[in-house]
């Protein structure tokens, strides 16, 4: 799992309606998944892609930038219920239904 999955992980839980709960559950998970780190090439990328995004007015959110600009230099589809991915050039976007239940 990407740090910065990892973070926005971390950040959601805080504003959960039961923080502990959270946390413990992503603790859980990340028991069982590596967390990688971008590599020295990463701001290479990230800076192409937040480029591409700004120049053709279509930015999304820094931290999504991070997330897609990582899955790219890792060879990674990303799974998501957040279409902000899509306007990613070259990601491989897994789409998923937040609304159905757990």
């Amino acid at each position: 799992m990407s740090v910065f999955v990892r973070c926005e992980l971390e950040a959601g839980a805080r504003r959960a309606r039961s923080p502990r709960r959270e946390t413990e559950r992503i603790a859980r998970l990340a028991q069982f998944i590596e967390l990688a780190f971008p590599g020295e090439d990463f701001p290479f990328h990230y800076s192409e892609i937040e480029f591409a995004l700004r120049a053709g007015g279509k930015m999304i959110p820094t931290m999504d930038i991070l997330i897609g600009t990582h899955c790219l230099c890792s060879g990674e589809p990303i799974l998501t219920s957040d279409e902000h991915f899509q306007r990613i050039p070259g990601l491989s976007v897994i789409r998923f239904d937040r609304t159905r239940p757990e």
